[in-house]
Order: structure tokens, then C-alpha cells, then sequence
């Protein structure tokens, strides 16, 4: 999910709940106007009618990022900083320091069979890091809009979609016996240029974020979430 998707306050609710995040433990607060410290939130003035992206910080002053009648811009406002907290805990929460810190303890001398199956493993585990990294290479490379035959393709994560001219929607394709003949003479790029920008695959069911994977770790785990890794003393 990308900033460029969000043109209202309804659309963080539903990114929200697809995600299944708790976002008042998260410190995000979506129509409302709270008042404790550490939140931050957005709101739409019932008096002036202007829409208010907001901090409040650790001792309870409040910061305004954006007071104004532009709801797309308020929305996306809150919306960069949701993601980018959401990132600061994957960093953290995945880096490498983290994952080793459980495995601990002193090394004990392998007998050979096991070192035979340590080996065997890791041949394995590379056998697989390269195939998804052969994966991801192709798909970084061609992904994006096909044209063939007057008819409209996309390319995302090894798969193909056709988009239905009747039903105005994007369908699974598999069609494609030649890849490398797609890619080579059908490709269009990464922006169709649609009349209509709801029939772009962006917002098809099956559009997935370039990175094609959880926005904070492999079982987004919102149940950790610690709200003492924001730095709640600056204004944003």
C-alpha cells in the first residue's frame, strides 16, 4: 500500500483494518480530537470545518502538522508518518542483532554427521535465498502493463492478469507459454495512463506493494508494538 492510495480518512480505517492493526495502541487516533500525551491524530474541526494532523507529545503540548480543508493531503499527512513508525519498528524489530540475540549460549563441538547435516541444510537454504532472489530480480525488472493484441496484461510476483473490457476489473491470466516473449515484445511500462485511474491494477484486489511483503515483520505481530520507540519530544 502506497501514500498515492489514500484520498480520505476512510481510506487509513480500511488500510487499518485490512491490516488488523490496533491503532489506538499504535497511538494513532483517526476522527478524533484526543487530548492525551504521546497520540498522534487526525480530526475534522466542527467549527471551522478544517482538518487537523496532529502530535502530542510527551508532556502533552500538541504540535500541528497541517490545519486546513484539504482532506486528501491531511489523510496522506498522517498516513507517511503511520508508515514511517511502522518502518522504524521493523528495522528494529528485524535487524540482525535482534534475531541472533535468541540463539545465544556457547558453541558445542558438532560430531561430523551433524556438521553433514548442517551443510546439507545450509545448501538448501541457499538453494532457496537464490531462488527468491532470481524471483524478485524478474519481477522488480518486468513488472508493469502488457499490451497484446488490443488486449491489456499485468505482470506482478510470477503471475499474469488480463483486465476485462465488460467487466471493468482485473482478472487472473494464464495464458502466457513464453515469458520471455511478453517481456520482450509486449512490454508497456508501469503506467497505463487510464481515463478512469479506478481501473489501474493499483487498485485491483490482487496489487501487491513493491517490497511483497508484511509492513512490519513475516507474522505482523501488532501485539508488540511498544509506543516508547517514538520520539515523542519532537513536534512530528
Amino acid at each position: 500500500m502506497s501514500r498515492d492510495m489514500v484520498h480520505s480518512v476512510n481510506d487509513i480505517l480500511a488500510i487499518a483494518e485490512d491490516q488488523k492493526m490496533p491503532l489506538e495502541q499504535m497511538r494513532f487516533f483517526i476522527n478524533r480530537d484526543y487530548k492525551e500525551p504521546k497520540a498522534f491524530g487526525i480530526f475534522q474541526d466542527p467549527e471551522t470545518l478544517e482538518w487537523v494532523v496532529y502530535k502530542n507529545k510527551a508532556d502533552g503540548t500538541r504540535a500541528e502538522r497541517y490545519r486546513g480543508f484539504d482532506e486528501e493531503y491531511a489523510a496522506r499527512e498522517l498516513f507517511e508518518k503511520l508508515e514511517s513508525e511502522i518502518m522504524l519498528r521493523r528495522e528494529k524489530y528485524n535487524s540482525p542483532e535482534r534475531l541472533g540475540a535468541s540463539s545465544g549460549g556457547g558453541k558445542k563441538k558438532k560430531s561430523p554427521l551433524a556438521m553433514a547435516g548442517t551443510g546439507l541444510l545450509v545448501a538448501a537454504v541457499i538453494g532457496v535465498c537464490v531462488a527468491g532472489i532470481v524471483s524478485e530480480y524478474k519481477d522488480s525488472k518486468h513488472r508493469g502493463y502488457y499490451r497484446r493484441n488490443d488486449q491489456l496484461y499485468y505482470f506482478q510476483d510470477g503471475s499474469w492478469y488480463w483486465f476485462d473490457d465488460i467487466d471493468l476489473d482485473w482478472e487472473p491470466y494464464y495464458g502466457v507459454e513464453d515469458e520471455s516473449e511478453w517481456f520482450d515484445d509486449y512490454y508497456h511500462g508501469t503506467d497505463y495512463g487510464f481515463d478512469n485511474p479506478s481501473y489501474s491494477f493499483d487498485n485491483s484486489d490482487y496489487y501487491k506493494d513493491d517490497d511483497g511483503g508484511d509492513w512490519w515483520n513475516d507474522d505482523n505481530d501488532w501485539g508488540g508494538w511498544d509506543a516508547g520507540d517514538t520520539d515523542w519530544d519532537t513536534d512530528w
